[in-house]
């Protein structure tokens, strides 16, 4: 597992992640003053935590027993000052995905399981966990079972399925937009490149065509204020 960080000069530097082993990292979260990634301590295998102050040191830290599996993705509530992560589809059940809460990224405890509407594989995973921009307790979160989203609206303690009537072909990232929400990008049937929005969790999630976008993965977006998102892609038509 390989981490960058960027120096004050504007160099990167690249280094290692203890205890991985040809492992993969998912995701990373910043909150409390340290940050907190997760992922795969070795091949599909191992449930990976590390945390780090400054982005440079880095130091695993022990999941729960309750989660083997490794971990897809992670955010952080400034609201509620918790971090949640979820895991990869739990076989051979195969019909949920397990979610971690901590309040200091060290200490962890379980959380809420993510039951969806039919069997996974152990490759499908929490894809994706973004908070609410305007506070309150509202998670989010979307796997790659057909592109489901679930919500919690008590500081991830348990979690319900949202109204989606999308096609939705890809996994969808989930990013904490301006305001109230919390902003989606991935494919669906005939609009390769759309944006799925919701007001904190309390309605379904709609679609809109990004203009210019051309293409059908790789599209990333960042909250510059309330009224401003900037997005990058790996196939831009503007």
């Amino acid at each position: 597992c390989a981490v960058w960080h960027l120096k004050d000069d504007g160099e990167w530097n690249a280094g290692l992640m203890p205890s991985c082993s040809a492992g993969l990292l998912n995701g990373v979260a910043y909150g409390n003053g340290r940050f907190v990634a997760v992922g795969e301590t070795s091949t599909g295998a191992g449930c990976g935590l590390w945390t780090s102050t400054d982005g440079m040191s880095w130091s695993s830290v022990a999941c729960p027993a309750t989660m083997a599996k490794p971990l897809g993705s992670i955010a952080f509530n400034p609201a509620t000052n918790t971090f949640a992560a979820g895991g990869y589809c739990e076989v051979p059940a195969g019909v949920s995905y397990n979610v971690i809460r901590s309040a200091d990224g060290f200490s962890w405890a379980s959380g809420a399981t993510i039951t969806i509407g039919g069997p996974c594989v152990g490759t499908d995973k929490v894809h994706s966990m973004s908070a609410s921009a305007s506070g309150g307790e509202t998670f989010v979160a979307i796997n790659t079972w057909g592109g489901n989203f679930s919500i919690s609206t008590n500081n991830g303690a348990s979690y319900a399925n949202a109204p989606n009537t999308l096609s939705v072909t890809a996994p969808t990232r989930l990013f904490r937009g301006g305001s109230s929400r919390v902003i989606g990008t991935g494919q669906s049937a005939g609009s390769p490149a759309s944006s799925y929005t919701d007001d904190n969790g309390g309605t379904p999630f709609s679609a809109s065509v990004l203009t210019g976008f051309a293409g059908t993965s790789g599209f990333v977006l960042a909250s510059t204020g309330p009224n401003s998102v900037v997005g990058l892609a790996d196939n831009c038509g503007l």
